[in-house]
């Protein structure tokens, strides 16, 4: 089955080798640079798997929550994360998925996520209702992408095959509490029809999935943390694209 097939069929693909490792390492540049700059650490580190970053970070994250959350925020706008946005490889393979299209780029972000927390954990969801910016989520698609080595115990992201299909149905809103974040959760009723993926890959790989499919964060019981980033591509072209409309943030 080729990738577009594969892609209408499973409501996901795995792309190997499809982001360039420089890009990787320019938005760790700047994120070690900002770290340096702060004078959150005194050393630089070596990438985003260096042992001493990852016990840094957890350090920072209980004796001074206010510091991590500034971290957080601040390399959202990470200029490698958006140089990466359409680079040949994610380019070619997005045209492949989306013929004719006119592609945006929004909620880019890079996720840093600690050991055996749960306030930013999503539950299953489908992404269309935080990125309403086409009304059809079969004309949108996440890509997700890990930063640094993950296994299973990381908690990368689980997708469940074939839920694309469905199409937005009717979600449970649960407002934000000011701790945890705003979801809209799939019904229980609906995840017993399908099978769970966890997407273990390595970095330089990629996850692109239909903004409609079932998806969930995953729990990491690692003792590092999971960074990984996200792009969200909606096609312009399509006749449910809804410009000016307001990209979903966090309460």
């Amino acid at each position: 089955m080729n990738l577009f097939d594969s892609y209408q069929e499973q409501g996901y693909v795995i792309v190997n080798d499809v982001i360039d490792k420089s890009l990787v390492s320019s938005i760790f540049e700047i994120f070690n640079n900002y770290l340096i700059s702060k004078k959150i650490v005194a050393l630089p580190f070596k990438d985003f798997d260096d042992k001493e970053l990852h016990n840094a970070l957890k350090i920072l994250r209980k004796e001074n929550p206010n510091e991590f959350s500034i971290l957080y925020d601040s390399m959202q706008t990470n200029a490698g994360l958006m140089g990466l946005t359409y680079q040949r490889l994610i380019s070619e393979t997005l045209k492949t998925l989306f013929p004719n299209s006119a592609l945006s780029a929004t909620g880019h972000m890079i996720r840093m996520d600690a050991p055996e927390d749960l306030r930013n954990t999503l539950n299953w969801h489908q992404e269309i209702p935080y990125y309403p910016q086409n009304e059809d989520g079969n004309n949108a698609a996440v890509m997700w992408f890990p930063l640094n080595n993950h296994t299973k115990f990381h908690g990368p992201v689980i997708v469940a095959p074939e839920s694309h299909k469905l199409g937005k149905i009717e979600l449970e809103h649960i407002p934000s509490d000011g701790v945890k974040s705003e979801q809209y959760v799939v019904p229980e009723k609906y995840l017993k029809e399908f099978k769970e993926i966890q997407v273990v890959i390595p970095v330089g790989s990629a996850v692109i999935f239909n903004m409609n499919l079932f998806h969930s964060s995953g729990f990491n019981s690692s003792d590092e943390i999971r960074f990984s980033g996200t792009i969200r591509y909606h096609n312009m072209a399509a006749t449910d694209w809804a410009a000016g409309k307001n990209v979903w943030k966090p309460r």
